[in-house]
């Protein structure tokens, strides 16, 4: 503890006993400066015990009673020892400003230098580039940031810190940066997702198999149309060789040829129209199925899935919707 000539400056006064008004006032004052006085005994004492954050309590608490600038000494001084250089600096120069007459002011300022000096090199500079400049708020290791200085940046001590950005709409941003002393550290924030693009893929499974499935129906009908085309010709055929053979003008080798001709069209008209109804079946089946696929996956229907597939009929739909 350094001593000071001066000590504490205590103003005791002349009790004048000129009314009992004045004498009661003039004890409430003499308390008050005695508790003065116990306070900054008690500084000094935990001083001494190297309690120095107590001892800078005491001295606040008798700076509060009586501004001595004395005071803002021993402020100074404890704060300085508790490892609080940014305080001890407050205290040491509104000290010299309240007596700027000291005789140690040259060693005060001195101090004040050096404290000046450590300060810096146990810190360091953050600045957040791409923040947004409103509706978001920083905190560091859970607490909230106040706001940085004019160009943007953070003084912090140096070490490792958590740094989150939290915007108004939820999104939240997490880094952990490392402050290195007189340097600035500089992460770049990651906002909110940009969202997907437009989907380019193409055409989705279920729209081909529709397509395919419509495709397939209108050429499979298509072909049904002409088998049919070719059971009714044969039918016809059929027709006139019956006629033929009805008509008793043929003789015994022309009639023994329009009857091989009835039959071969009689079994062509069979066969070909049992194939035409198997053709308009399988597309009609083809071109439905297609026809629904694709009305699914116009109505966007979520997690339905789907494919055409063969059958013992033709082709079918599996999947599920």
């Amino acid at each position: 503890m350094r001593a000071h000539p001066r000590g504490l400056i205590l103003a005791t006064g002349l009790a004048l006993a000129c009314a009992p008004t004045w004498a009661a006032a003039q004890k409430a004052d003499d308390a008050v400066r005695q508790e003065g006085v116990r306070l900054y005994e008690e500084g000094v004492k935990l001083f001494k015990q190297g309690k120095f954050a107590e001892a800078a309590e005491r001295f606040q608490a008798a700076y509060n009673i009586d501004p001595s600038p004395i005071l803002l000494y021993n402020l100074g001084r404890a704060t300085e020892k508790a490892g609080k250089p940014a305080e001890a600096i407050t205290h040491y120069r509104a000290y010299l400003q309240r007596f700027p007459q000291a005789e140690d002011r040259a060693q005060v300022e001195r101090i004040i230098e050096a404290l000046e000096s450590a300060a810096r090199t146990r810190q360091g500079f953050l600045t957040i580039e791409g923040l947004p400049s409103e509706g978001v708020r920083v905190y560091f290791d859970s607490a909230l940031a106040p706001a940085p200085g004019e160009d943007g940046r953070w003084t912090l001590e140096t070490g490792r810190y958590q740094v989150q950005v939290r915007t108004d709409d939820g999104h939240a941003w997490r880094t952990e940066v490392e402050i290195l002393p007189d340097q600035t550290t500089a992460p770049r924030y990651a906002g909110p997702p940009a969202p997907p693009p437009p989907d380019e893929a193409g055409p989705s499974p279920m729209q081909i198999g529709g397509w395919v499935g419509v495709g397939v129906g209108a050429a499979v009908l298509a072909a049904g149309g002409v088998v049919f085309a070719q059971a009714h010709a044969a039918g016809t055929d059929a027709e006139d060789a019956r006629a033929d053979l009805r008509s008793g003008t043929l003789t015994l080798a022309e009639a023994d040829a329009r009857a091989a001709d009835y039959t071969s069209a009689r079994d062509d008209v069979e066969s070909l129209g049992l194939t035409s109804y198997i053709l308009f079946g399988v597309g009609a089946a083809a071109a439905t199925t297609g026809a629904v696929l694709l009305v699914l996956d116009a109505q966007g229907e979520d997690g339905a899935e789907a494919a055409l597939v063969p059958t013992l009929g033709g082709l079918g739909v599996i999947g599920r919707f």
